[in-house]
């Protein structure tokens, strides 16, 4: 066995500790979920709005509560997103920080999908946030490649 010295073996499990500590976790839903999400139907007379998150390392370690028109309705971490199916009409999904609140406004008609990206940002003493609207290419490669998270409140 090698000699190793008391300050490499806590370096290591300093290390063990921050590497698997460092990745936000929610809940997801079932993989038949994830799967007929990814169909991109929507619902009879309703219209699909996914929340999503680029899977990358910076804020990896943030996850953000998402409310939807002033409902807390779920939690997004890296690579995942949520969906939400509801009725045509004016909606505002929002994340809010210590440091800031950003928001999107979607006008929702039935049978359309909308796409909304949150991107963590340095802040000043904690995490920042970027909510907006993006397009609908961006927004499929962003859900087929993600996973989808469980929301809070399911409609």
């Amino acid at each position: 066995m090698k000699n190793v010295t008391i300050g490499k073996l806590l370096l290591y499990i300093t290390l063990g500790i921050f590497l698997s500590g460092c990745a936000a976790t929610t809940p997801m839903m079932e993989d038949r979920f994830d799967a007929d999400a990814k169909s991109f139907k929507t619902a009879k007379n309703k219209a699909n709005i996914y929340v999503v998150r680029e899977d990358a390392f910076a804020g990896s370690a943030v996850l953000f509560q998402v409310l939807l028109d002033g409902k807390v309705r779920g939690a997004i971490a890296p690579g995942t997103y949520l969906l939400f199916d509801v009725k045509p009409g004016p909606h505002t999904v929002a994340v809010i920080t210590q440091e800031n609140a950003e928001s999107a406004k979607i006008s929702a008609s039935a049978g359309k999908n909308y796409f909304v990206e949150v991107t963590p940002t340095m802040g000043w003493m904690a995490a920042r946030v970027s909510v907006k609207n993006i397009e609908q290419e961006k927004g499929h490669k962003l859900v087929i490649e993600g996973k989808r998270a469980k929301p809070l409140i399911s409609d």
